[in-house]
């Protein structure tokens, strides 16, 4: 018999798996690396710049300028660094593969000692955002997560449970499940169907051996689609590529040379100009244009950004907001203490040398978030919500205080602690007054749900009832309730501990065809009893709770307070419409309660009762009923012998007769920071998206609580193999049905009314409200009931109700694409995709990406399978949920003594490769604050990037009509590769603001593209720079002209650009709201420093400032005012022009309405 691995062999086994799969993977062709290194279409510096770069060197050499040597030298650095990038590039994925399996390695001796209370708790309740296996390791039976299996690992698969991975069974040889098939096992026993009640005995866990290492397998994934090269391109590197490849590499320079190549040939022939001159002016016509620095200029302040956001991640990791409901004003305004040089040196380094720490070429958190328009979420448990459920409101039936003996419901509404969802308050403060209903649900909810003697036998039921249901219909699941009890007056400790002993467990269900569990979404009928023994007066009794459907048919009468009363019809028809509604959209649990006079002997063996479908009525047939049900003989449950047993009919009736107690609503409430996340980002115009892996009800409910809205339009299912012309009309016309109509239809209707209510009010406790089989007489109704059944049957509308948004959006990932290319664009427009999985949320990712939206995810680190769709998004961050306690008094796991790594902590790091941030939900990291510093440096930096080009633009200009003109250029060769390579960049980046501004989240950055408008662009740019080109072209004329003595013009540039790049440091701010930047402050002084040093230098070989004509100075001094002036008219109206932008974007954010929509 296979004893499973240890975890030293298992860890081993992972790891050199992974370092196996690494080196496959991580070999590429050096054809791929030269072409990313050249390519016109994507590289900083591909090889139409390389070729400029070239032909001015060579102009620069021909004409024995030594100034050559420097733009040589920045060429040789522009190709070590582009292929030094390509190559960091090719292999990122691959170095931090291998930084992430190091720092594994490097836990190796704390990981070894791990002992099975290091591990979640084996009973730990099902969720959908973690992803734990059973699985034998030193010996021990541990709850491992998925990225810890291995192949030859010993796993146990419970019935309805999914593979993690390949793996065959070791009692069943041709049993072969792949990853994520539903283990299943259809016996014969399971196949019989009987119209009597009978014992099922559940299938204990199967033992499996893994065939592959799931992990590999998703690493596997990871670098197939890291080969593919397909990642989105950035909007700032867009704007780079654009600004600097595109607009003066690709447009300008070749249309300027043939301008030049003209203008030289004619002034050739005239002899007006010889070819060292034409040599020289052609090389500063280009120098301006070809951008030497901006390559390294750009790896530098990405990498800088990016090591700076890391620094303010980690600071931000304790920021708490005190009061949940006020202060989001202060959030968005709050200023945090930016990091020092020194603290982001080291960060910078390891970025710079790519060492696998970061993901920061192929996905750049600071490019993603900054230019980000949708924020996905993949897991709702642990991250969106608390882990556990937490009640809501309390079902009771009270005595009317007007009518002494009338009867009504009252419902209690409960608002948890938004701190603490375990700890509850009621709504309304006159609740004591009813504390006499509420007792008995308290003790049950005690004795029952919160026992930890129960939670190891409803975890094997919820399983087992996965498994019968046969297809993926909804399980009940319960939540702690402990502080409810303890609210409504209880000890708990007291109870649990000192006043009562549970003495046997009784599992009950309602099983349902395979037709009609593909169309029922209501909990599948259950019933979980409990026999408690008094400790002081040793009574026995039954506590019971389940689902209200079949928990109803075994009570006769119900708690008032003070007395029992008859359930009547009435009294029913309200609990099930309670229970139906709350069981819709949220979870609702019912509560019963029987005393027992002769004690119950424990069960022999683990067995749970099944009362088939077809099973209405007990074995005992009653002619006539009556008022009273007949009376339980004692001689059916009492046993003369041990031998004997309880056979499933005495079992049944032990559970009639019951007094039906209440009924308690429960739902996942919304972590409090994703309700101002939320708010936050609507006002920045970033669409918060939901996939979620429930129905579209319940995910509707739980996106209103978020505060999203989830109506008309608001939300699309994936789930596939849904077509439009499934819909059936669900609503009969009763007045319409007369004598002279088909009778057809008249048996129709009547057929659902019995489906709808019970024939007599006073039936025997165990009488289900189910389809009365033996009824049905002639073949006629129960193939009524089979057509209805098909007709009805809605993958896409699976509760039997109409969802309002049926006609307007698709359902199904197959539909998405088809919708979006001859509908409209709502699709992209939703905040809800319901019915997900990880391949359609992944699908659905890719998808808004070809419709250029920057959609950054962040989900569940302990889900193996969201690694796809971390890989898919722009960017990603991987969070630890919060696990989910069996009750509030139980941890989930017992933290190593040696302080090293939890498992939980290793499969963290593990599911980490493909995202740029992982944290723990307890860090309580601000994501919107990322957001902003990152959008803060996007915008930056796209400004920096317009007036640097623009600047560049100016030079070349000057030179071209200075040659054309027929003389000298405007500045020597010198000072262009002074201006070009110093001057414009350091002023360029020193408008880059130090702080976010305040209102920088209050606007829309739109989608994945740039505005290529050539026109608001000339207005703009051209209308700050061209004055300036005109004033500095007609004084360097009118001194050329008047071959008066000329004071070098490059001086009067340097501070004409200045004074235009000071209107650019608060685009949307005019210069006298808002001036101050101490960079540019202190870039400036040095620049005007250096000059200034450089003029005393050379002195000697410039004219004194008297000689200058004052011509000249009247036409700067003229130039200096109109170009401020100039400046702040064209920034006024670009504001205006923003803010109907902006209006626009925002209207446009907040519209759903398709193909009706304005825009």
């Amino acid at each position: 018999m296979h004893k499973g691995l240890s975890t030293h062999e298992a860890l081993d086994q992972l790891l050199k798996e992974s370092a196996s799969l690494l080196s496959t993977y991580g070999k590429f062709e050096l054809q791929e690396l030269v072409w990313s290194c050249l390519s016109p279409t994507t590289s900083l510096f591909p090889i139409t710049n390389i070729f400029w770069a070239i032909l001015c060197i060579a102009i620069l050499a021909v004409s024995r300028c030594t100034y050559h040597l420097v733009l040589f030298g920045f060429l040789i650095l522009n190709l070590i660094l582009i292929v030094s990038e390509s190559l960091l590039t090719r292999k990122e994925i691959f170095r931090r593969t291998d930084f992430i399996l190091n720092k594994v390695q490097d836990h190796s001796k704390e990981i070894s000692e791990w002992s099975k209370d290091n591990y979640p708790n084996l009973n730990t309740p099902y969720s959908s955002s973690i992803k734990l296996q059973w699985t034998q390791r030193d010996g021990y039976k541990v709850n491992l997560p998925w990225s810890l299996l291995v192949k030859g690992d010993l796993i146990y698969l419970r019935p309805g449970q999914e593979a993690p991975g390949l793996c065959k069974s070791l009692h069943h040889s041709t049993l072969t499940l792949k990853s994520e098939e539903i283990f299943r096992i259809k016996s014969e026993s399971s196949s019989k169907t009987t119209n009597q009640p009978e014992f099922k005995t559940p299938l204990p866990p199967e033992p499996f051996l893994l065939v592959e290492t799931p992990y590999v397998e998703q690493l596997k994934l990871i670098f197939k689609a890291d080969k593919s090269d397909k990642y989105p391109t950035s909007l700032l590197y867009k704007y780079a590529f654009f600004l600097f490849i595109h607009i003066p590499c690709h447009r300008i320079l070749p249309l300027s040379s043939i301008l030049f190549i003209i203008v030289a040939l004619i002034h050739w022939n005239l002899g007006f100009v010889d070819l060292n001159i034409i040599l020289c002016s052609f090389a500063g016509i280009i120098i301006p244009l070809v951008p030497f620095v901006f390559p390294t200029v750009w790896i530098l302040s990405n990498a800088w950004a990016y090591a700076r956001l890391h620094k303010i991640f980690h600071s931000l990791r304790h920021l708490k907001i005190n009061d949940p409901f006020e202060g989001l004003h202060e959030l968005r305004h709050q200023n945090k203490i930016a990091p020092g040089i020194l603290e982001t040196l080291g960060p910078f380094i390891s970025i710079i040398f790519g060492s696998g720490e970061y993901l920061f070429r192929k996905k750049n958190l600071v490019r993603s978030f900054g230019s980000i328009s949708a924020l996905g979420c993949t897991d709702k448990k642990g991250i969106l919500s608390w882990p556990n459920k937490s009640a809501e409101k309390i079902f009771m039936l009270v005595r009317d205080r007007d009518k002494s003996s009338g009867v009504s419901s009252e419902i209690l509404n409960i608002t948890p602690n938004h701190s603490d969802p375990f700890h509850v308050e009621f709504d309304d403060p006159s609740w004591i007054n009813f504390s006499e209903s509420l007792k008995p649900i308290g003790l049950n909810i005690l004795l029952n749900t919160c026992h930890l003697s129960t939670q190891e036998k409803y975890n094997n039921f919820f399983y087992h009832l996965k498994y019968d249901a046969q297809v993926e219909a909804p399980i009940a699941s319960r939540g702690c309730l402990c502080q409810l009890s303890k609210k409504i007056g209880f000890k708990i400790e007291d109870i649990i501990s000192n006043k009562f002993n549970i003495t046997s467990h009784i599992q009950t269900f309602h099983s349902v065809s395979n037709k009609l569990s593909e169309k029922i979404k209501f909990p599948i009928p259950h019933l979980l009893s409990v026999i408690t023994q008094d400790k002081v007066f040793k009574s026995n009794q039954l506590f019971s709770q389940g689902s209200a459907d079949l928990l109803l048919n075994s009570c006769r009468d119900f708690w008032c307070g003070d007395d029992l009363e008859p359930l009547k019809e009435d009294i029913r028809k309200k609990i099930l419409d309670f229970y139906k509604r709350a069981s819709l959209t949220s979870y609702c649990t019912a509560f019963s309660y029987k005393p027992i006079t002769i004690p119950l002997k424990e069960w022999k063996e683990e067995k749970y009762l099944r009362i088939s479908d077809k099973c209405c009525k007990h074995q005992w047939e009653y002619s006539v009923y009556t008022e009273e049900p007949p009376q339980i003989q004692e001689d059916m449950i009492i046993r003369e012998n041990d031998d004997d047993f309880l056979s499933p009919a005495d079992c049944l009736e032990i559970q009639c007769n019951q007094t039906f107690l209440g009924m308690v609503q429960l739902e996942y409430q919304p972590m409090i920071y994703i309700i101002q996340l939320i708010e936050l980002l609507e006002k920045a115009c970033i669409r918060f998206v939901h996939f979620s892996r429930e129905n579209e009800l319940r995910s509707r409910v739980f996106n209103e609580k978020m505060g999203l809205e989830s109506g008309w339009n608001c939300h699309i299912s994936l789930k596939s193999g849904v077509t439009q012309d499934k819909k059936q009309n669900r609503i009969f016309d009763f007045e319409g049905l007369t004598g002279n109509q088909d009778r057809h239809d008249r048996n129709k209707v009547d057929f659902y009314k019995r489906l709808s209510l019970p024939i007599n009010p006073f039936r025997p406790a165990w009488f289900l409200d189910l389809p009365k089989w033996q009824e049905c007489n002639s073949v006629n109704q129960k193939k009524f009931y089979d057509e209805e059944l098909q007709s009805n049957k809605s993958d896409d509308d699976p509760y039997g109700y109409e969802m309002p948004n049926r006609a307007q959006l698709p359902t199904g990932i197959e539909n998405i694409r088809p919708h979006l290319q001859n509908m409209d664009d709502v699709p992209l427009l939703v905040s809800l995709f319901t019915d997900c999985t990880s391949e359609t949320t992944k699908e659905m990712v890719k998808i808004m990406q070809e419709y250029e939206e920057v959609v950054c995810v962040f989900g569940s680190s302990a889900n193996l399978k969201n690694l796809s769709v971390f890989m898919q998004a722009n960017a990603s961050l991987a969070i630890e949920p919060l696990y989910p306690q069996i009750c509030q008094t139980s941890t989930v796991y017992v933290p190593p003594k040696n302080s090293g790594p939890s498992p939980l902590e290793i499969s963290r790091i593990l599911n980490s490769i493909p995202t740029c941030l992982s944290f723990e939900m307890k860090d309580e990291v601000s994501i919107f604050h990322l957001i902003k510093e990152s959008r803060q440096f996007v915008l930056s930096f796209v400004n920096c990037m317009k007036f640097w080009i623009a600047s560049c633009c100016l030079i070349s200009s000057l030179q071209l009509c200075m040659f054309c003109s027929v003389f000298e250029p405007f500045i020597s060769t010198p000072e262009a590769i002074w201006l070009s390579l110093v001057f414009i960049p350091l002023l360029s980046l020193s408008l880059q603001r130090s702080r976010p501004d305040n209102d920088l989240m209050l606007i829309s950055t739109g989608k994945n593209l740039i505005t290529k408008d050539y026109k608001e662009a000339f207005k703009s740019y051209g209308g700050r720079f061209i004055p300036a080109f005109f004033f500095l072209l007609s004084s360097a004329l009118q001194k050329q002209i008047s071959m008066e003595v000329r004071y070098p013009d490059n001086i009067f540039l340097e501070i004409y650009l200045i004074l235009i790049s000071l209107s650019c440091l608060y685009p949307f701010h005019q210069i006298w709201i808002k001036f101050y930047n101490p960079v540019w402050i202190i870039v400036t002084l040095f620049l005007f420093t250096i000059r200034v040093s450089t003029d005393l230098l050379l002195r000697e070989s410039y004219p004194p400032l008297t000689k200058v004509p004052m011509g000249s100075w009247i036409t700067w001094s003229i130039g200096l005012v109109l170009i401020i002036l100039l400046n702040e008219i064209i920034k006024y109206y670009e504001i205006k022009s923003n803010v109907r932008h902006q209006k626009r974007a925002r209207l446009d954010f907040g519209t759903k309405l398709g193909i009706n929509s304005p825009f």
